[in-house]
């Protein structure tokens, strides 16, 4: 699937992302893990791993929403792998939510990467495991993520942790860098929302972990990708796994700036959104749920694929449910798809929003009170996020420093309970 990384890679070339691809699971069955789709046991004779519904959902993410999810226990049981080509250097992300069945402060890894040593043995694997993901519970409930390389006698490394926090049951992109040939080198990012579109996009990583064991046993390169359930670590829910040779295998086919929905008097639903940067893609299909669980088709809407914007609207007829929620499936012309955000319909319009200009690239963000779990993005003419800001609820106006920012066109897109909704407007 050809992807986006910058406006200006339109008009040289065309970036072929599935080529890149080295592995791409969305756990489109049920049941037991191993034995499924390449998986094989590393280690343990109980507690199977095994997939759980529904799969997790990602705005921007591919492989958001397909499939179902794996669940990783906290609890000692059997370990999974699944081989892939041969690297000194990759990128790996899956989607993550930490659903701790207890309050007990918990801290083991949950993934890694690593070498087949022996695929006859008992435990097949080399031994040493490189990037593998910790999941640290914390006292009050949030969660951080940590690396450490396999340790081995004298040599052991400690585990690196990040200096933010995340929320339990709730889901997060997480992106895992790799370079063997730079002192075994781990980056991590972790991400609430707007999948970055490049690793310079993504700013600075949450972890960075360098240096292995000086050792004759660790392996010259990694063909294998595991899952690990331990007593030690906290419950997990994992998918859309994807390892990948380069990061511009990971982006949309193009960039939606807005995607909001009304109800009118007749109880017909109005849906409006506004795209960018779109390209080989091949039409929108939207999806409706009374429970935001479950979605059922409506409709195919045909994409007109440009550099510029380019606005669509459906009317979904005579709709009558207490709750309505709705998503926008994108499909490429290869098939492939990802999904837009959820949005949940209430009875009233969507909230005007202001943005005022105070001169010294400081802006501020007028909206309604209304506004609650408001989340705004700065985005810049290329399509890429260049800032983040959260509203607090009830608050109606914010001020934003921009000072980071160049001169220039941008858009706010402001995402929140109800829709979304975005401006342009010029930096000085």
């Amino acid at each position: 699937m050809e992807r986006l990384l910058f406006a200006w890679v339109f008009l040289l070339s065309m970036l072929s992302a599935d080529a890149q691809f080295l592995l791409k699971e969305d756990f489109e069955f049920s049941g037991n893990v191993s034995g499924t789709n390449g998986w094989l046991t590393q280690s343990g004779v109980s507690n199977f791993m095994q997939t759980t519904t529904p799969g997790l959902v990602f705005a921007g993410y591919p492989g958001s929403g397909i499939g179902n999810a794996v669940l990783v226990n906290g609890v000692a049981g059997e370990d999974v792998y699944k081989t892939i080509p041969a690297r000194t250097k990759l990128y790996y992300s899956f989607l993550i939510k930490v659903t701790p069945a207890t309050s007990t402060i918990k801290n083991d890894y949950v993934s890694f990467l690593g070498k087949v040593q022996n695929p006859n043995a008992v435990s097949p694997l080399n031994g040493n495991y490189f990037a593998r993901i910790i999941i640290q519970t914390q006292s009050d409930g949030t969660w951080k993520i940590g690396t450490s390389n396999w340790s081995i006698g004298s040599d052991t490394k400690s585990p690196i942790y990040s200096n933010a926090t995340f929320h339990t049951n709730q889901t997060y992109a997480v992106i895992v860098s790799f370079d063997m040939g730079n002192h075994y080198k781990v980056l991590i990012w972790v991400k609430e929302n707007n999948f970055p579109y490049s690793e310079t996009d993504a700013r600075s990583p949450d972890v960075e972990f360098q240096d292995a064991p000086n050792t004759s046993a660790l392996p010259t390169n990694i063909d294998v990708i595991g899952l690990r359930q331990s007593s030690s670590s906290p419950r997990v829910v994992m998918d859309a796994l994807r390892v990948f040779d380069s990061w511009s295998a990971q982006v949309l086919p193009l960039t939606l700036l807005s995607f909001a929905a009304e109800i009118s008097k007749n109880k017909n639903v109005d849906l409006k959104w506004t795209t960018a940067q779109s390209i080989n893609v091949k039409h929108f299909e939207l999806e409706r749920s009374e429970d935001a669980k479950y979605f059922h088709f409506c409709a195919t809407i045909p994409c007109i694929n440009q550099l510029s914007e380019r606005d669509y609207q459906y009317t979904d007829y005579n709709v009558n449910a207490e709750h309505i929620y709705y998503r926008l499936k994108i499909v490429d012309l290869d098939g492939a798809f990802v999904y837009s955000r959820v949005i949940h319909l209430e009875p009233h319009s969507e909230p005007t929003i202001k943005i005022g200009l105070l001169g010294g690239k400081s802006i501020k963000i007028f909206c309604p009170n209304t506004i609650r779990n408001g989340k705004c993005t700065i985005i810049d003419f290329n399509g890429i996020a260049r800032k983040s800001i959260s509203l607090t609820d009830g608050q109606t106006s914010t001020q934003v420093n921009l000072s980071e920012l160049p001169t220039g066109i941008y858009v706010l897109m402001l995402e929140h309970s109800q829709g979304s909704f975005s401006q342009k407007f010029f930096l000085q």
